[in-house]
């Protein structure tokens, strides 16, 4: 009866929140292995934001550079833009369509994208990286899965543009073209700047953070507690505006 209805909803209402707790603290602890490289003093890092108010589509965490930081494609990158995505299952995997697809990234009428699009456009000139840093793996059978790096997650771009137009990749090149409405030679640049990145498991995370946290100096989190005092040292310069 009612009480059945009301212990079903009240059960998906829970793992929904705590599914956007998990999310919170992923993105946390994204943002501070990014702030201990930047104490440790490598790749030249300038300052690391979380939820920053320079791209409002992708201010999960933002990464400055002094001089500038080669991707391992000889890119020059003085601002990386990461768009954190946490999955508490493995149900799905990451695809082509997803990255079109606004329900991907929780959104109604954006995708992914073109919000990736919409930071480019902007920030260009200067150097930049956009990071889909995403728990799910490419899908090995999606035409995605042939076109990222395992090395750094940044795309194909010679295998993209060469493609004919009947195959695979060819069809999704065009379809992304037509998807952020411009050309081939646009659709090439800004797919120069973009990276898919598998992260690892919120445990995985966790260690590698406590990893960089000695090599800073600073106090390790316990592998005992399921407590993050980092996440939440994030959450408050987040209400902060720090």
């Amino acid at each position: 009866g009612n009480g059945s209805k009301s212990e079903f909803w009240g059960c998906r209402m829970a793992k929904a929140v705590a599914a956007r707790i998990f999310g919170d603290d992923y993105q946390a602890l994204v943002f501070w292995l990014e702030a201990c490289k930047m104490l440790i003093g490598e790749d030249d890092i300038e300052h690391v934001e979380i939820e920053s108010d320079d791209v409002k589509s992708l201010d999960d965490v933002v990464v400055h550079y002094h001089d500038g930081h080669r991707g391992v494609d000889g890119r020059l990158i003085r601002k990386a833009f990461y768009q954190v995505k946490y999955h508490v299952d493995y149900r799905d995997s990451l695809s082509a369509g997803a990255l079109t697809d606004p329900s991907f990234i929780n959104a109604s009428s954006v995708s992914f994208l073109k919000r990736a699009k919409t930071a480019w456009d902007d920030h260009k000139e200067m150097g930049l990286a956009i990071i889909l840093y995403n728990t799910w793996g490419v899908a090995s059978t999606d035409v995605l899965g042939g076109l990222i790096s395992s090395e750094d997650g940044h795309f194909a771009i010679e295998k993209m543009m060469s493609a004919k137009p009947r195959s695979k990749i060819g069809k999704l090149r065009d379809l992304w073209a037509k998807h952020l409405g411009c050309d081939v030679e646009e659709l090439e640049d800004f797919l120069g700047s973009l990276r898919i990145v598998q992260g690892g498991t919120l445990s995985e995370v966790r260690a590698a953070l406590n990893d960089r946290l000695a090599r800073a100096g600073l106090k390790t989190m316990s592998h005992s507690s399921p407590l993050s005092p980092y996440a939440d040292l994030a959450r408050a310069l987040i209400k902060s505006k720090r």
